[in-house]
């Protein structure tokens, strides 16, 4: 886990699966509670916390990718840390939507560069999250990849 967070953190951003959509913070003017809850796990990446981590996804969390399939955050987590290799990573053009009372999607697009389980990750997708309110807390309920072709 520290050799992923050390390498993801030194390129900036992280871009594939939950751990990459994670580590990098929508810029806000003044930060609304949805921004904290993200800057909060962004924090967490940071210190390396993983039990705090495992805090910010709803127990009914999925992570949709090419190279994981659907998976539930309590499998996909521990995975990502141990497999996942990021040689580099641009993300940009966040978008963040309230969608409703206590929901928000957020999409960004990433172009990576790396592997997990040794397969090439796309090298371009578009991001997005589902981050819903539950009991006053915000956790991200749903973390899902479209591959595009590179620019």
């Amino acid at each position: 886990m520290k050799r992923l967070v050390r390498r993801m953190a030194f390129t900036g951003a992280l871009g594939a699966g939950v751990v990459f959509a994670l580590l990098h913070s929508v810029q806000a003017t003044s930060p609304t509670p949805i921004q904290e809850a993200i800057d909060d796990i962004v924090a967490a990446f940071a210190r390396q916390d993983f039990d705090e981590i495992k805090t910010f996804f709803a127990p009914d969390h999925l992570v949709v990718t090419t190279y994981t399939g659907v998976s539930p955050v309590s499998e996909y987590l521990p995975d990502v840390f141990e497999n996942l290799d990021i040689r580099s990573a641009k993300v940009e053009d966040h978008q963040l939507v309230r969608l409703g009372p206590g929901v928000y999607t957020r999409t960004y697009y990433v172009e990576n560069q790396g592997t997990f389980h040794s397969k090439t990750l796309p090298e371009r997708v578009l991001a997005t999250q589902i981050w819903v309110q539950r009991d006053g807390k915000w956790v991200q309920r749903l973390y899902q990849e479209t591959p595009l072709a590179p620019e």
